[in-house]
């Protein structure tokens, strides 16, 4: 769950809520999926735009955005 209002401070880590989440290329769901995790999965929070936060996937390192929703 995220913290201060429903943000994810920089740094925190979090947790995928929903069933599953795509990772994209760029912070628009008409951008390229590159990778999908499973409700569970822990990333670190790198950056915030607008209702995405750019992750790094805790465990493999891969780097991409997710809707901030969808933690």
């Amino acid at each position: 769950m995220l913290r201060d209002g429903g943000w994810a401070v920089l740094g925190d880590a979090v947790v995928i809520s929903a069933d599953s989440a795509n990772l994209r290329e760029k912070p628009n769901t008409s951008a390229k999926i590159v990778g999908n995790l499973d409700k569970g999965a822990q990333l670190m929070v790198l950056l915030r735009q607008g209702k995405w936060l750019r992750v790094g996937v805790l465990g493999s390192g891969q780097i991409a955005w997710v809707y901030a929703n969808l933690v």
